[in-house]
């Protein structure tokens, strides 16, 4: 009778949307603080850019199916993202299974400049070369 309660039934399922809601708040707060800090910014950019496909100079064809990677399973641009925050903030931990293909392409919206995001169809993509700036530029203070 694993995760039942008596009078309540089977709890499994609560858990478990709880624990994910749990991990995920944990990423986006921690991308959230890092973010405010243009080397972290630039740091967590620089290390997903190269776990998505290069794209040519002008290619903005949707068409092109091998320039998009899909996120609503394990992928390298979340293990980069996981493996970032593992190591900027000691005793972080996020099972990789538990990060919800939302809070990544979310975490990607935040650079809008070098990253392309499809919420629809759970994938993303690099801008063209020509869009890409070198480096991050925080938005400014609110």
């Amino acid at each position: 009778k694993f995760f039942y309660v008596t009078g309540h039934g089977a709890r499994m399922e609560s858990w478990l949307s709880s624990r994910l809601r749990h991990y995920n708040g944990e990423v986006t707060a921690a991308v959230k603080a890092m973010l405010g800090n243009a080397q972290d910014a630039e740091s967590l950019r620089a290390r997903i850019i190269p776990t998505l496909p290069k794209r040519r100079v002008q290619e903005d064809d949707d068409d092109v199916p091998h320039t998009w990677i899909g996120v609503a399973g394990p992928n390298a641009a979340a293990t980069a993202l996981l493996d970032w925050l593992r190591e900027s903030r000691p005793g972080f931990n996020c099972p990789p299974h538990t990060l919800n293909p939302r809070t990544l392409m979310g975490i990607l919206q935040s650079f809008p400049s070098t990253f392309e995001v499809d919420t629809g169809n759970k994938k993303v993509r690099l801008r063209p070369p020509s869009s890409i700036p070198q480096a991050f530029t925080p938005p400014p203070p609110p």
